[in-house]
């Protein structure tokens, strides 16, 4: 736990702006850059693109912003394949080929290698679930 005091609390809101998009914003930049840019986001890229998108208006911030992209919009291939054509694909492969054909780019070859890939992990845990299943896999390895 870290704690500061308001001097410092009140120079780091001068500082630094914060905000955050949720599902629909993260979504609604991934289908509107596509659009006007051609460029496929992933959706950690997309919440930053948002952001910087508030943080402009709410600033009137006029000076070029860098956002450094993150990782492959085919790693979040379901998430990216609903925001642009607007249903959701319940097979990550099926939306990887759909995404692929609807945008022209490509699927890298490391996601193309797991499609025949050994599963390696076959256990499903409920996100409720998931203290649970943490602790039993913890008393397993200890015996």
């Amino acid at each position: 736990e870290y704690q500061i005091g308001d001097a410092m609390a009140l120079r780091l809101k001068e500082l630094f702006y914060a905000n955050f998009a949720d599902d629909y914003k993260t979504k609604a930049t991934i289908a509107a850059v596509y659009r006007q840019y051609g460029y496929l986001l992933d959706p950690h890229t997309a919440v930053a693109k948002c952001v910087c998108d508030m943080y402009q208006e709410a600033s009137g911030e006029e000076s070029p912003l860098v956002i450094v992209s993150t990782a492959s919009p085919f790693k979040f291939v379901q998430d990216v394949y609903s925001a642009l054509a607007g249903r959701e694909e319940d097979h990550a492969f099926t939306a990887a080929y759909k995404l692929a054909d609807m945008t022209g780019q490509p699927i890298p070859k490391q996601i193309l290698a797991l499609e025949n890939a050994e599963k390696r992990f076959t256990q499903s845990v409920h996100k409720d679930d998931m203290g649970q299943a943490v602790l039993q896999m913890i008393s397993n390895r200890e015996e």
